[in-house]
């Protein structure tokens, strides 16, 4: 046997964990000031506070390796086109969630080695019990920040939910990530146009969130099932879909001709996917996540859907 030391691979972590159990039930300790202390846009420095960069969420981003090369690409772009400028502001600020510690650990050690100090940060935390208290925080120091008074918009404007953690077993369904007080998070701090993008190499997978997405609705929160209006489109062409997403709160209020939902689906059938070509797709320029790399190599489909905020509120707001 090699009487060298053994060299720790820190790219080996563990794979799947219990986001149901205590220990990830616990809200994350924060950062020192957080997000002041790391967004260079939302520093307390007049030089800046005009910088009002959109928001790129990207749930369980693992070793941030989507995150960081997107960053990348997109600041890349960006010098380009602005070459002959004196003021070099990027357009986006990246928030990635990892439930493991460690990962994101890991992952929050690479943003300085890929030049996206100021503009990314990468948290550990369990995005079903943290969410709406970062989003809310993050949403507060970016109007605090808005040097022209438009705090009253939202930051966030791209969702993204890549590979998730399948959970297979029917008895461990219930820790999948897409829940319906997630999709209800969301949809209280976006505004209208904000997207979630999902995909997964699993389809059922993929159709599960994109169900959660399409039938959340106010019946499974406050237990109304007489009361099921959705929050998101459906345009599943099925009867029974169609009898579920006609049900919405223009059915409640009598307005039959105003279909208001959060979060149009952009897909027309549940078994439509969006492939690589997809104009909606390219359109968000995004990079291949090291799964999806994986993945297409092997000649292994993808399976990808898009939803678009809408301008309907959520019924809190109106209360």
């Amino acid at each position: 046997t090699s009487n060298q030391p053994r060299n720790p691979n820190k790219n080996r972590f563990r794979q799947h964990v219990n986001p149901l159990s205590a220990k990830f039930q616990v809200p994350a300790t924060l950062p020192t000031d957080w997000p002041h202390s790391v967004y260079d846009n939302l520093k307390y420095d007049p030089v800046t506070t005009s910088d009002n960069r959109k928001l790129h969420l990207d749930i369980g981003c693992s070793k941030g390796g989507f995150l960081l090369q997107l960053a990348s690409s997109r600041n890349n772009e960006r010098a380009l086109d602005e070459l002959d400028s004196a003021n070099k502001q990027n357009d986006w600020n990246y928030l990635g969630l990892e439930i493991r510690p460690s990962v994101a650990e890991f992952a929050r050690e690479r943003i300085p080695k890929w030049n996206c100090t100021g503009q990314m940060d990468i948290l550990g935390c369990n995005a079903n019990v943290d969410l709406d208290r970062l989003l809310t925080i993050y949403r507060s120091a970016s109007s605090s920040s808005d040097a022209k008074g438009n705090g009253s918009s939202s930051p966030l404007r791209l969702v993204s939910i890549q590979f998730p953690d399948p959970h297979f077993k029917n008895k461990q369904k219930k820790r999948r990530v897409v829940t319906s007080e997630l999709v209800r998070t969301l949809a209280k701090h976006t505004d209208p146009d904000a997207i979630i993008f999902i995909q997964s190499d699993v389809q059922t997978v993929l159709d599960d969130m994109r169900e959660v997405i399409r039938n959340t609705t106010v019946s499974s929160i406050d237990g109304n099932d007489s009361d099921n209006r959705v929050y998101f489109q459906d345009q599943v062409e099925d009867l029974k879909e169609i009898l579920i997403r006609n049900t919405t709160v223009s059915s409640i209020d009598g307005n039959d001709s105003d279909n208001r939902v959060y979060f149009q689906d952009q897909v027309e059938d549940l078994k439509e996917y969006i492939d690589d070509t997809d104009e909606r797709y390219l359109e968000m320029k995004l990079v291949p996540t090291e799964r999806e790399g994986s993945v297409t190599k092997q000649g292994l489909p993808v399976f990808r859907s898009l939803f678009r905020r809408t301008a309907i509120l959520l019924e809190t707001d109106n209360n």
